[in-house]
């Protein structure tokens, strides 16, 4: 992997978790979770701000448009998708309180593999102003891991209870 590749994964990435955060808002609002929801419209923001940042600077570095692909993350699961909200009882709520936790845990997880290996191939191509912007983001991406952590504490203190989340 180059600098121009190690790059194009981060704004492959930082795209899909522009989609991951936004279908998870759309999910919240259909379990009626609007504490998970305000977490993920937030995170939806940062993520179009640094995906901004970085397209600029892959754009002003490399003087060429980011050309690239991304993929669905596909964060509601696919048997939620035919469902009303009529459908959803407080024991199913439970359980996707859970699983949702653990999956944004995961996807953050994931997240900072992805930036920590374009951090790695950059330092090892002594790109350092680029190197330093990717390290910046792993730390952002180590503070939201921090959080979620946090969320899933007071997700298991409370019993997982929806009203908590409401």
């Amino acid at each position: 992997m180059d600098c121009k590749e190690a790059m194009l994964s981060v704004i492959r990435r930082q795209t899909e978790g522009l989609m991951y955060h936004d279908e998870m808002v759309d999910y919240y609002t259909f379990l009626n979770l609007g504490v998970l929801k305000e977490v993920h419209k937030k995170q939806t923001k940062e993520e179009l701000s640094n995906l901004r940042k970085t397209k600029c600077d892959f754009i002003t570095t490399f003087c060429v448009l980011p050309v690239y692909t991304a993929t669905d993350p596909k964060a509601i699961p696919a048997d939620w998708k035919a469902k009303t909200t009529a459908d959803v009882d407080e024991p199913s709520l439970k359980l996707l309180i859970k699983s949702s936790l653990n999956d944004y845990l995961n996807w953050e997880d994931q997240t900072c593999e992805i930036y920590k290996h374009a951090a790695a191939t950059l330092k090892d191509n002594m790109h350092f102003p680029l190197y330093r912007k990717v390290c910046d983001l792993i730390e952002e991406v180590e503070n939201e891991k921090q959080k979620v952590k946090n969320l899933m504490t007071e997700a298991i203190t409370c019993g997982y209870h929806p009203a908590y989340f409401k």
